[in-house]
């Protein structure tokens, strides 16, 4: 499900960055596009025969995150072993309601 929302370019160039974060039994997906940007930074220089300052110019580059979606959390129910299979499929791990007494508990 998730493989079909990105291309299956090899050679693609993009700006996108996907990211899967684990925190408290839920996977926090956001999806990012990274900007560069380049600024201009003024820098004071002395002049030893003259006595006067000069500015100069001097260019930075500086990289960003774009959050542009989509953007989603999962909570795992059931983990199978081997390929998916709904009907006789073999589970190694399964959700249940009681796990969720306990906040400071945590499966995964």
């Amino acid at each position: 499900m998730i493989q079909s929302l990105f291309p299956q370019d090899p050679n693609f160039r993009g700006r996108r960055v996907v990211t899967f974060h684990n925190q408290r039994d839920y996977i926090f997906f956001r999806h990012h596009r990274y900007i560069f940007e380049t600024k201009e930074k003024k820098v004071a220089s002395k002049e030893k025969t003259s006595g006067s300052k000069s500015g100069s110019e001097k260019q930075q580059v500086i990289c960003r995150l774009q959050e542009c979606g989509p953007r989603f959390t999962l909570k795992l129910l059931t983990l199978q072993h081997g390929t998916f299979d709904t009907r006789s499929g073999e589970y190694e791990w399964v959700h249940k309601p009681d796990m969720d007494t306990s906040r400071r508990r945590f499966f995964l």
